[in-house]
């Protein structure tokens, strides 16, 4: 990589995920960069041979699923792959091009990235990853535009990412797992979230809303040591395990309007004492064992809700379910 390259036009050539050389394809259609006074620009090259001595080339163009404007970079790639650097607050559009059309990438005044994800061939944690290194504030929005099958596990570490479906219909993930952990932030908005593997938090926030959870060989969400999970109106279903285990201290766990069901273990199960969980109008119904296990030592509270026709028991273990009683274990609400 020849790092005299603009910053702008080397982020560019990351995202078209091709390397930067002086040596193109006879007749391919190229990207060059040159300086034209105090205004670097991007634009088409027939040849390698036009700039020969100030081009840097990569082939072929951008692909249309990242046209927008990358504010922060002063880059601007429209709807059919064309990038060129503009300065700031210049339109984001290529001469000739539709404002609306394709994707939009853009950055916010507080250094939040806002991203589109289709599928065009980059991975969700790889448009991510990239989204993040040029976002100042390490935040990135992303809509999801349509169901996708990734082969890669998410993780996010440090950072603060938003996954936003609650376009309808609902848009269904599939991959092997989202991963929570060392500080990051992740918030899901109307997603169907099918893992193949197990979804997990750890020393992290998870927040879900009008979301449909399932892990094909672990929980739906496995809390380890200081994970905090937020649901709202969501139903966690068909895990092989609990839909939600809770195996490490101190973590804050906080249902409220779900449904957990239809799981081989427990709905819930708690192994370690939490800093809080609170649990209010949740249905916990028809999972293989109990519908919530505390172990001993554990403490949770029950505002209201419905824990009725788990195979084994609705409550189980020698913790304490604050709020509950087993007189209403029959589906009444509390």
């Amino acid at each position: 990589t020849d790092c005299s390259a603009p910053k702008a036009l080397r982020f560019l050539i990351g995202l078209a995920g091709e390397c930067m050389t002086h040596a193109g394809r006879h007749g391919a259609q190229l990207l060059a960069c040159h300086h034209a006074g105090q205004m670097p620009r991007v634009h088409h090259a027939p040849f390698p041979e036009a700039h020969p001595e100030t081009a840097w080339l990569v082939e072929p163009r951008l692909p249309p699923g990242l046209a927008g404007h990358y504010v922060s970079l002063g880059v601007a790639v429209d709807a059919d792959g064309i990038a060129r650097l503009v300065k700031d607050g210049a339109s984001g559009c290529a001469e000739g091009s539709g404002a609306s059309e394709g994707p939009v990438d853009s950055e916010e005044p507080d250094g939040r990235a806002r991203v589109r994800h289709v599928s065009d061939g980059l991975s969700l944690a790889e448009r991510i990853r990239r989204a993040l290194e040029g976002a100042a504030g390490r935040c990135v929005e992303v809509e999801l535009q349509g169901s996708c099958s990734e082969d890669e596990a998410l993780e996010i570490a440090a950072a603060e990412v938003t996954l936003d479906g609650s376009s309808a219909p609902r848009p269904r993930l599939v991959l092997p797992g989202v991963r929570v952990m060392d500080g990051g932030v992740l918030r899901i908005n109307g997603v169907e979230l099918f893992a193949s593997e197990e979804n997990s938090v750890r020393e992290g926030t998870l927040q879900c809303r009008a979301c449909y959870i399932t892990s094909k060989r672990g929980c739906g969400i496995l809390c380890l040591q200081r994970a905090r999970v937020v649901l709202r109106d969501c139903e966690i279903s068909r895990c092989m395990r609990s839909g939600i285990g809770v195996n490490g201290k101190g973590t804050d766990i906080d249902l409220e309007d779900c449904i957990v069901s239809q799981n081989n273990f427990s709905g819930i199960g708690v192994n370690h004492k939490a800093r809080s969980i609170r649990l209010k109008g949740n249905r916990i119904v028809d999972n293989s064992y109990n519908g919530i296990w505390l172990n001993a030592g554990v403490i949770a509270t029950w505002l209201s809700g419905d824990i009725s026709g788990n195979r084994m028991s609705d409550t189980g273990g020698a913790g304490t379910l604050h709020g509950f009683s087993s007189a209403l274990s029959d589906g009444q609400r509390l």
